[in-house]
């Protein structure tokens, strides 16, 4: 990760620890406020109540940024 990424994460961290939520549910809401402060940004529903991981996910679950789709 960059020193950027490590910071966010950090901060995040600590604000789900603060307020006892799940890591998962810090990662949505921090989704939706930033998509909502973008220009024209969307409204995004938050719920809450996503327990954290006990392990990670399987590779290739993501695509990666350069995946090509055929139809």
């Amino acid at each position: 990760m960059t020193p950027r990424a490590d910071s966010i994460v950090v901060s995040e961290k600590g604000l789900a620890d603060k307020y006892s939520v799940s890591y998962g549910d810090m990662i949505q809401f921090a989704a939706a406020v930033n998509m909502r402060n973008c220009v024209s940004g969307p409204h995004i529903s938050f719920v809450t109540g996503r327990p954290d991981a006990t392990a990670a996910a399987p590779d290739g679950l993501i695509p990666e940024a350069l995946t090509r789709w055929t139809a």
